[in-house]
């Protein structure tokens, strides 16, 4: 069976019509996760973060983060005392998975978190600590 040249435009536009409303039918189930649900008000605080982080870079000994048998390590420098802060697990797949940690450090200057409640996958750790009235922040990407 042999179909003129007319025929076959049609089904080509019918089939880039019926593919056309299959995407926007598609999209419409997309759910796309912002960073912050607050980003404005985090853009604006964004230069106390520089000042922390370069705060960090000038420690002589960097605070290690670890994943190591199941657990989360974070080893602070010897000499910082009164460590308070906060940690987060930031999931950059799926923003309901992110959680905010405070930090407990032990005698040692290490914080330990069990990652068995985890989900396995990347997680960006981001620590905000203040040690003897300097604040500090560190972030790093683990796999877990």
């Amino acid at each position: 069976m042999k179909i003129n040249w007319g025929w076959g435009i049609g089904i080509f536009y019918s089939i880039f019509v019926l593919t056309m409303i299959s995407i926007v039918y598609a999209t419409t189930f997309y759910k796309p996760d912002m960073v912050s649900d607050d980003y404005y008000r985090d853009e604006q605080v964004f230069q106390k973060q520089i000042d922390k982080s370069i705060n960090t870079q000038k420690l002589e000994v960097q605070p290690s983060i670890l994943v190591q048998e199941g657990s989360l390590i974070v080893k602070f420098p010897e000499d910082m005392k009164d460590i308070k802060g906060i940690l987060k697990l930031f999931r950059p797949s799926d923003s309901k998975l992110d959680q905010k940690i405070e930090l407990n450090v032990n005698d040692n200057n290490t914080f330990n978190l069990d990652l068995k409640n985890i989900q396995k996958g990347k997680w960006l750790v981001k620590i905000n600590w203040e040690s003897a009235g300097v604040s500090y922040y560190i972030e790093r990407t683990i796999f877990n």
